[in-house]
């Protein structure tokens, strides 16, 4: 029979020979693919694992911190309560145990801030968080430092409304009242509203909590 057109064939084999490695490259750029999307996949699965984990041990921290706070209250509560009863017995009782009530739960309270310290050094922040992100942390960090200034404003202020009403029934009636106003804060100023509006709960047995967590 007639042979074929050599120029025709040769075309034909490069084509064929093109395609081929065409289809190689294809198949390779396929798995390429395929790799960078399973592995993004496999990122991404992990990434809110972690995110999770992260949120779970802070809110556990916190949890925690949340604890140490109220032991630290509970050893104040007490404080207060040994200077009602030291007050009620006698003036005397009272001058002779002023150092004593300053005193009581001084280990504790340095065994909790010492637990506290550790603590903070387990909060999970990302230093590269948004800018709105930062603002919130920012937020939630000065509320509970506010939190914490106020009760005490509150408490110191509830305590001195007390200790001046105490003074003003044992007075005769020409003595003078000195007014709430006059009393002067040692403290934060952080002052917003009559004490008597908050009512901030402690435990109220510290000797019985257990400092280890």
């Amino acid at each position: 029979g007639e042979e074929g057109d050599p120029e025709e064939l040769q075309l034909s084999l490069t084509h064929a020979k093109r395609m081929e490695m065409a289809a190689r490259k294809k198949r390779h750029d396929l798995e390429l693919e395929e790799l960078i999307e399973h592995t993004s996949a496999r990122d991404e699965r992990m990434n809110k694992a972690e995110e999770a984990r992260d949120r779970m041990k802070q809110s556990m921290t916190e949890a925690a911190e949340e604890e140490l706070v109220q032991k630290e209250d509970a050893v104040f509560e007490e404080r207060m309560e040994m200077l009602e009863e030291a007050k009620e017995a006698s003036p005397k009782l009272l001058s002779n145990m002023n150092a004593a009530i300053a005193e009581y739960g001084e280990d504790l309270l340095e065994a909790l801030e010492e637990q506290m310290e550790q603590l903070e050094c387990m909060e999970v922040v990302d230093p590269h968080m948004s800018e709105d992100d930062l603002k919130e942390l920012k937020r939630k960090h000065r509320a509970a430092e506010d939190k914490a200034m106020m009760k005490a404003d509150m408490d110191y202020l509830k305590g001195m409304i007390k200790h001046m009403q105490d003074k003003a029934g044992a007075v005769s009636s020409s003595g003078a009242i000195q007014s709430t106003s006059d009393i002067s804060m040692p403290s934060s100023g952080l002052l917003f509203a009559a004490a008597t509006d908050y009512n901030f709960e402690a435990p109220s047995e510290p000797a019985a909590v257990d400092i280890a967590l």
